[in-house]
């Protein structure tokens, strides 16, 4: 008998019940994880008595621009004590001058460097580590010098998510809108990427954060050996940490709009495509369980449309079944696309966010593929 054969002549029952089980396992990562993100609130500003003093460290390579447009944005913060360090990361241009002059307009604004000769650690590792050691006080508050944060109360919302057992507190930030399908695309992508990482944590599984806003404390960052674990990747300064440092008594999130930090994305699709392979690389150094719940999700949707195509070519007579459940699943994910997008200010691309996802899950097995071999 031959494969084809002895497949349709297999009773159907094992196809349906692993059509409804991917559908089960969907609802359940989009309703019991990801929709936490909308029943999210944050602690309001107004219920804090004290705050305590922060340190914000941005790593500055060539930045000079980014500097003159975005640092005051930072250094007028409407916080009682906090100090700014930038990290001059062996910057070629005019940068170092840049600070020097800021030093005299904002007091708080403090600024040290970093050569190349230490070939221990990636450039913005090493240029992290100085300016933490550099730092005053215990909490600290990470961002990058082509960011701006959307309001003056950036540091304040940020250290109001701070409860008795924290230790980190992740951030939101998204990508400023502009035109353009890559620009969509790479919102949505930053959009789902939040979304797990935002939706896990709040489930209590945090399993990575992202630099340009992310807050912890330095006696963690200090017990957790810093970026020893991973010195050998020019990426995970950010994700990584938060992999092995975080838990879910000491991680907390904060989604306060006025606490969003955005930053200009890429508009060369090369330029982005590098971006991307460089940063996938962290994913294998995750724990075991994240690396198993991430790798479910995106498996489950591939076994949805592979049992679709499964039925199609042996039980044409069930291809309506497999059909219901695919567009019972695109009606039941919907809502949380929706409300999620709204939550994070990203709403403008609902109306594609079943194309850029069908082109996210085949664009990480790509980039999967093309780093394995």
């Amino acid at each position: 008998m031959s494969l084809i054969e002895h497949l349709q002549s297999t009773p159907l029952d094992w196809i349906s019940i692993l059509f409804l089980f991917a559908l089960l396992t969907e609802i359940i990562y989009f309703y019991a994880i990801f929709y936490k993100i909308v029943l999210h609130k944050d602690r309001p500003i107004e219920e804090v008595e004290q705050w305590p003093p922060v340190s914000i460290i941005i790593c500055a390579k060539n930045e000079r621009d980014n500097i003159i447009n975005n640092l005051p944005l930072i250094l007028e913060q409407n916080y009682p004590d906090f100090e700014v360090i930038v990290v001059n990361d062996a910057s070629t241009d005019d940068t170092e001058d840049i600070l020097k002059g800021l030093t005299v307009i904002y007091p708080n604004l403090k600024y040290t460097f970093s050569t190349e000769n230490d070939e221990k650690y990636f450039s913005k590792k090493r240029a992290l580590t100085i300016g933490i050691k550099k730092s005053q006080h215990n909490h600290l508050l990470l961002t990058d010098a082509d960011c701006r944060p959307s309001s003056k109360n950036w540091i304040k919302h940020m250290m109001a998510s701070y409860q008795n057992n924290t230790e980190i507190v992740l951030g939101y930030s998204p990508y400023i809108r502009q035109k353009g399908w890559l620009n969509d695309w790479i919102r949505f992508d930053t959009y789902y990427i939040a979304m797990q990482y935002l939706g896990f944590a709040k489930t209590g599984i945090p399993y990575m954060g992202v630099g340009r806003n992310l807050s912890y404390k330095k006696t963690l960052f200090f017990n957790k050996k810093g970026f020893a674990t991973h010195l050998d990747l020019e990426s995970g300064d950010d994700d990584l940490f938060v992999n092995q440092a975080a838990n879910r008594h000491n991680t907390t999130v904060c989604l306060a709009e006025d606490a969003f930090v955005f930053s200009i994305p890429k508009n060369n699709l090369t330029h982005w495509l590098i971006q991307k392979r460089r940063h996938s690389t962290t994913g294998s150094r995750y724990k075991t369980i994240h690396k198993f719940l991430l790798a479910y999700h995106h498996i489950n949707y591939h076994l949805m449309f592979a049992l679709l195509l499964i039925s199609l070519f042996f039980y044409q007579n069930h291809i309506y079944l497999a059909l219901t459940v695919l567009i019972l699943r695109y009606i039941l994910v919907l809502p949380v696309f929706y409300s999620t997008m709204k939550k994070l200010k990203v709403a403008d691309i609902f109306l594609f966010s079943l194309f850029w996802e069908f082109v996210n899950k085949w664009f990480y097995v790509y980039l999967y593929i093309r780093n394995r071999f």
